[in-house]
């Protein structure tokens, strides 16, 4: 196999992965990014003597490459599990959202709303064929299977927070992706997700790629 000089352009999880892996292989690799801090959207800032996550970050049971990866570099130690608590607050009351014992009791929207809910959930769990929604937005999608009602009061706000004004261009494969991911986490019907972490955040696992980059003879912008 012939050696080659890689430049990878970003140092987000997956930049620092392909590097990673290139390196692994015996490539000159050079990472490339315009933040001094490495990460992209995992990345963290430091406040006192903590490295603290810019954004939130949780790791599914379903995320097998990851958690591979995550023993790849000697980490497996600091990966742990627990139990995912969800409310949802809507007209001034919170309510449990974590299992289907908790959407039954959601009574800020009607029963038949609650039993398209949950189905549209265990459907998103099964489906595999994301392309056979390729061609609607996740609005559309939505108000097809669980109806305007659940639409209104659950996920258009979701969308919203998360996509400002463009909430309603969003595409059904990635509102099904995260459904889909998540519901990987869930060993039981009637017990919450388990969800990972890893201690020290992150941070942990950027400085660890970044390590064995340099190490392996890369070279990492900064550094």
């Amino acid at each position: 196999m012939a050696i080659k000089n890689v430049v990878i352009i970003g140092g987000g999880i997956s930049g620092l992965t392909t590097a990673y892996e290139l390196t692994r292989r015996g490539h000159h690799v050079t990472v490339l990014d315009r933040r001094e801090t490495l990460g992209g959207l995992a990345r963290s800032v430091q406040i006192g003597d903590r490295d603290i996550e810019r954004y939130y970050h949780f790791i599914c049971g379903g995320d097998q490459n990851l958690i591979e990866l995550i023993a790849e570099l000697g980490l497996s130690a600091r990966l742990h599990w627990r139990p995912g608590k969800t409310s949802y607050f809507v007209q001034g009351r919170m309510y449990p959202f974590t299992t289907p014992l908790d959407l039954l009791g959601f009574s800020a929207i009607s029963l038949l709303s609650r039993i398209r809910f949950a189905l549209h959930a265990a459907r998103c769990r099964q489906m595999r064929n994301w392309q056979d929604i390729e061609h609607l937005t996740a609005q559309e999608w939505l108000l097809d299977t669980v109806g305007s009602e659940a639409y209104e009061v659950i996920w258009r706000p979701l969308l919203q927070i998360k996509f400002g004004r463009y909430y309603d261009q969003v595409s059904a494969p990635w509102l099904w992706h995260r459904v889909h991911r998540f519901s990987q986490s869930r060993h039981s019907l009637w017990r919450p997700e388990q969800l990972g972490y890893l201690e020290g955040g992150s941070q942990v696992l950027i400085d660890a790629l970044a390590e064995f980059i340099v190490a392996g003879g890369g070279k990492i912008q900064g550094r």
